[in-house]
């Protein structure tokens, strides 16, 4: 029998009789499977931008549960913040994760936000043209960041600032 699961990280529902957890992140397996596909699909697409760096960001902001590393959250909120208030490419996110991975910086402990997400891996998915699919990357970005809310935005912005700027 099918039932309806929801993903603990993203709170999306599937359909599935495989109601397993992913090994990488707080995220039902049939949701992680989405993001593979949508990742897969994201390798194929602009080389230069590489927006396949805001689904990774989205996703791991998105997916976080008690066995997440802090460096995991930490990068993604950075990457969700130079991506979405910045306008960086996923190129220039990348980037800058590497020039922080050299830094000693003690990350912080983010628990995930209550709030619940309103644009997932999925509606990303059901986009059908690549332009639609990269504004919708763009807005589950958004949404992820937003979902953060304001003391988490500050952190980041100010860490960003120490060592980016």
């Amino acid at each position: 029998m099918v039932s309806k699961l929801k993903c603990p990280g993203c709170g999306a529902l599937f359909s599935s009789n495989d109601s397993s957890l992913s090994q990488t992140y707080h995220a039902s397996s049939a949701c992680e499977g989405q993001y593979h596909e949508l990742s897969a699909w994201l390798w194929s697409k602009d080389a230069e931008s590489f927006p396949k760096q805001y689904a990774v960001d989205a996703y791991g902001a998105q997916h976080v549960g008690p066995t997440t590393k802090d460096i995991r959250v930490a990068f993604s909120l950075i990457g969700l913040y130079l991506a979405v208030e910045k306008g960086y490419t996923g190129k220039m996110v990348q980037e800058a994760h590497q020039k922080l991975a050299q830094k000693k910086i003690v990350w912080p402990h983010f628990g995930a936000p209550a709030t619940p997400y309103t644009v997932t891996v999925v509606d990303v998915l059901k986009r059908t043209s690549p332009q639609d699919h990269l504004l919708a990357l763009n807005a589950w970005s958004a949404d992820v960041w937003r979902n953060w809310g304001a003391e988490k935005q500050a952190w980041t912005r100010a860490l960003c600032q120490r060592y980016l700027f």
